[in-house]
């Protein structure tokens, strides 16, 4: 899931469509894919588990969901500094965590 967040980040960065993003390994085809695909997985959630709740919302919400930055404000009753403060920490969290 780090490397899929790693991955939608350039994406929303460079503005790349989020359908360009690898699909996980087809088990069938490759089981040993599948292995390495799902320990990722399974790394990358605890990483985000243990991300403040807000932080993980805003980078959900925005990475993972494609939800707009005007309506993740709306809803979450943020300012647009409040948000591209809370992301920023919240994705260097993540990379700090994830280097560990």
């Amino acid at each position: 899931m780090a490397v899929r967040i790693a991955a939608l980040v350039f994406d929303r960065t460079h503005v790349v469509s989020i359908d360009l993003v690898a699909p996980p390994p087809d088990p069938k085809l490759n089981p040993e894919a599948r292995v390495i695909h799902d320990g990722q997985m399974a790394h990358a959630e605890r990483l985000m588990n243990s991300t403040p709740a807000r932080e993980r919302e805003i980078i959900a919400s925005f990475y993972l969901e494609g939800e707009r930055k005007d309506s993740i404000i709306a809803r979450m009753r943020l300012t647009e500094t409040q948000f591209r403060l809370t992301k920023c920490r919240g994705l260097q969290r993540l990379r700090e965590r994830a280097a560990a």
